[in-house]
């Protein structure tokens, strides 16, 4: 009978729990040993000569040279792999493809001693069928597993913390506690891959969500807010504790779906939502973080001039209400159809003063454009566009920076326009109907 096959998930995730034991366990320990035996038997599953590889470059991890998706099934594992990488201050770990349940034994008694010690990162000197390696840039190349650029950097980021922020919604919709640990990680990796790529970022929230599905909403909310607070200049730390606290501020939005298509219910349920979510968050996870994000998610839900300033919203909640509304608008909600960016922006600009901060309204519209990035558009010429970049200068808000598609007769085109700089003067003149709209992410990311 031939060894059974292992996913690149789960073969990391075994190597990860024998080395997580041994951190914690002498090797007589029986819940080593049943590691030992089920990490001996993913190294003999493994067909060929080549040896088992686990490679971290790139802010990606990588099995015997293939990228290991970012899944919510495994999210954790890579986390505590990058750590432990990162105190051994090495990239790589192998394994000899016919090493023994005694080598394996042998390679945990060093890795002890090593990580017990006051320099273990020394742990790279231990050669042997099991070995650390610390490699440089030209080495890493050399493996062939390639490079990722920094917009697939961005992609990936914003792709993993969608999965996190969904297993999330996931415990919430059953009742079952959550760590913020991982999701704040997931922030903070975002806003670092994303720094100098706000119009991919902005682009990125315009990604299709056709279901109305929560996780989605409140990761563009999140990203939306980054944006936001990179433009007011927030430290790190306070910029991170606003975006964290946007992906939770709607959770109890879960319950508008258990209210179903009953008008009053739907009513009754939209007035509770701002407490049901402030609710959600404490009883489920309960930390300083969360506490900061229980109270974004009750204020939120406030008219910005709200009569009694003992309840006045404060200003993290008064920046993550209006970029949570846009995204509500411009995502379907059924019956309703998703309405066009512009026209969310023009529902915007009706509230400024009343429910929304005036001051925040203004700082959205200067965040996103006229017509936020990812939009496909109408040219004064005709044509269609996808916008690719917010213009910095208030005077050109109807001349981003776009990608035209399509000429005025339907042909196919492909260039690229700054439309302030145009010498033809285009500019746009209207946001297309969704059923005409092109899938922004291609032009993004091309």
């Amino acid at each position: 009978m031939s060894a059974p096959a292992f996913t690149r998930a789960v073969i990391l995730q075994r190597v990860a729990q024998v080395l997580k034991a041994a951190q914690v366990h002498a090797l007589t320990n029986q819940l080593l040993r049943t590691g030992v035996q089920q990490l001996h038997e993913v190294i003999r599953s493994l067909e060929g000569e080549q040896p088992l590889t686990i490679l971290w470059a790139s802010d990606a991890m990588f099995v015997n040279r293939a990228l290991l998706t970012q899944g919510p099934g495994v999210a954790h594992t890579i986390e505590a792999f990058k750590k432990l990488f990162e105190r051994l201050k090495v990239h790589e770990l192998s394994f000899d493809p016919h090493v023994t349940e005694e080598q394996l034994f042998d390679f945990l008694g060093v890795f002890q001693k090593h990580w017990h010690s006051q320099t273990p990162e020394a742990v790279v000197h231990e050669a042997g069928p099991i070995r650390f390696r610390a490699l440089g840039k030209e080495e890493i190349g050399a493996l062939g597993v390639g490079t990722i650029d920094k917009r697939q950097n961005v992609l990936r980021n914003y792709a993993r913390l969608a999965m996190l922020t969904k297993v999330v919604v996931d415990h919430v919709t059953a009742r079952q506690p959550f760590k913020l640990g991982l999701l704040r990680r997931g922030v903070q990796q975002l806003a670092e891959a994303s720094t100098g790529a706000d119009a991919l970022l902005a682009g990125l929230t315009r990604f299709p969500n056709l279901q109305g599905e929560l996780h989605f909403h409140l990761v563009a909310t999140s990203a939306l807010t980054l944006l936001m607070g990179r433009r007011l200049e927030l430290p790190r730390g306070p910029l991170v504790d606003l975006a964290e606290a946007a992906l939770l501020h709607d959770l109890a939005r879960l319950d508008l779906a258990r209210a179903g298509a009953d008008v009053e219910a739907r009513r009754h349920t939209s007035l509770q939502l701002p407490v049901r979510s402030m609710l959600a968050v404490t009883s489920l996870a309960f930390t300083r973080d969360a506490m900061l994000s229980a109270s974004c998610a009750f204020e939120s839900g406030l008219p910005a001039n709200a009569g009694d300033p003992l309840f006045r919203p404060g200003a993290a909640a008064r920046l993550i209400a209006v970029p949570s509304f846009y995204s509500r608008l411009t995502t379907p909600q059924p019956p309703r159809k998703a309405f066009a960016p512009d026209q969310a922006l023009h529902m915007l600009r009706r509230r400024a003063g009343g429910v929304f901060d005036a001051d925040v309204v203004s700082l959205f519209i200067a965040t996103v454009g006229l017509y936020p990035v990812g939009s496909t558009v109408r040219l004064s010429s005709g044509e269609l566009a996808v916008v690719l970049e917010v213009p910095r200068d208030p005077a050109n808000a109807a001349r981003p920076v776009v990608k035209v598609f399509r000429s005025a007769t339907g042909a196919p085109l492909d260039a690229l326009v700054d439309l302030a700089t145009d010498p033809t003067r285009r500019a746009v003149v209207e946001a297309v109907e969704l059923v005409e709209a092109a899938n922004p992410m291609p032009f993004l990311l091309a």
